[in-house]
């Protein structure tokens, strides 16, 4: 998976895909990112990359990319 394959599938979490992602965007500051958003984006993860990301891996990354690299490297 690309990196802009993983913003698609990330934008689709987003109510309506109404956030812009860009992989330098810190995906918490905005408005419509809450915990359910935050499983949402776990879920993505461990469906598109077949496993499942530590809460503290996910809390220490502030980027899509950084989500991304992470993801990649579990």
């Amino acid at each position: 998976m690309t990196i802009d394959e993983f913003i698609i599938k990330l934008q689709e979490v987003f109510l309506e895909g109404s956030v812009k992602l860009e992989p330098d965007t810190d995906f918490r500051d905005n408005d419509e990112f809450d915990s359910l958003v935050g499983y949402s984006i776990l879920l993505v993860i461990k469906e598109n990359f077949g496993k499942e990301m530590p809460l503290s891996v996910f809390l220490s990354c502030h980027t899509v990319e950084d989500l991304y690299n992470q993801a990649i490297l579990l």
